[in-house]
């Protein structure tokens, strides 16, 4: 079971077996793995200022997933949109 993410630019909706922080050429990242029937193919997400907004990314998306929660993206079917970056900045304005 996966969870359905939209990419940070809107250009993938892609299912995700795993979500992981990691980098990329410098950049800290939200990684998601799309398992395939030979191999897992990892997938940038959406790229972030800090690892502590990469982290708070992956808090929203674990709320998401709660399936407890009526609210929660996995009991309604839908996608988790990826925010932008500087997300945590605009909240503490």
């Amino acid at each position: 079971m996966g969870i359905w993410i939209r990419s940070q630019e809107k250009l993938g909706l892609i299912n995700c077996s795993d979500i992981n922080v990691g980098t990329n050429c410098g950049s800290i990242c939200v990684w998601g793995s799309i398992s395939d029937l030979s191999e897992d193919i990892g997938t940038i997400l959406g790229t972030y200022h800090t690892e502590a907004e990469a982290i708070a990314v992956l808090d929203m998306i674990q709320e998401r997933i709660d399936m407890t929660r009526p609210e929660s993206v996995m009991a309604q079917g839908k996608a988790f949109q990826m925010p932008a970056a500087g997300f945590c900045e605009k909240e503490a304005d």
